[in-house]
């Protein structure tokens, strides 16, 4: 019995590592259902965070679905921390953990909400700081191929967005939001063909 509940329990904690490709899938779709219960929303013009606020029709589309896909990245994150192979790498894993209870915050406290500023800030801060543990990690083992894409995510994403302020400028919140939940889908991508 106790060789039975153990197999069902591996095979449970095996599925958490589809969570995050399910993650990135289940993020567009909610804003998809959000957006098409919202037809005033523009993309170049209002912030996802206005699909959970206060002039939302079925607001709790888009808070529910944050939370729920916060804890999808937690599941995610906790199978990533028991497949490193570095202290490192568990830190990442470990801060990207962090990251996720943010990302579940932002559905806790909607636009229009005193902490919501700050807690959807720091989720994408959290995020990119989750990236330097592992960036650290492919210098010191030396491999190309993480240092490359942790490179590119870590340093080069965010130099991008600052020149795109600097010179054009952002249209819009969910413009810059939207390229920097790319950038986060592609790192989550990344981790679980790394990790699998």
């Amino acid at each position: 019995m106790r060789k039975a509940s153990t197999k069902i329990s591996c095979h449970v904690f095996g599925f958490f590592r589809y969570l995050g490709i399910l993650g990135v899938l289940f993020f567009w779709l909610i804003i998809l259902i959000s957006v098409s219960l919202n037809p005033w929303f523009m993309f170049t013009h209002d912030a996802f965070s206005d699909l959970g606020g206060p002039r939302a029709n079925a607001p709790y589309v888009y808070n529910y679905g944050l939370i729920t896909l916060g804890a999808m990245l937690y599941l995610f994150s906790m199978w990533i921390a028991t497949k490193t192979r570095s202290k490192l790498e568990l830190i990442g894993a470990s801060w990207l953990m962090i990251a996720s209870l943010f990302l579940s915050l932002i559905g806790v406290y909607p636009s229009g909400t005193r902490p919501h500023t700050f807690v959807s800030s720091w989720f994408f801060i959290q995020t990119w700081l989750s990236m330097t543990p592992f960036l650290l990690q492919s210098f010191l083992s030396r491999n190309k191929d993480d240092a490359v894409v942790f490179s590119s995510l870590f340093i080069f994403s965010p130099i991008i967005a600052f020149i795109v302020e600097l010179t054009a400028g952002w249209p819009s919140v969910a413009v810059l939001e939207a390229y920097g939940v790319v950038v986060i889908d592609f790192y989550v991508i990344y981790l679980y063909y790394k990790f699998k």
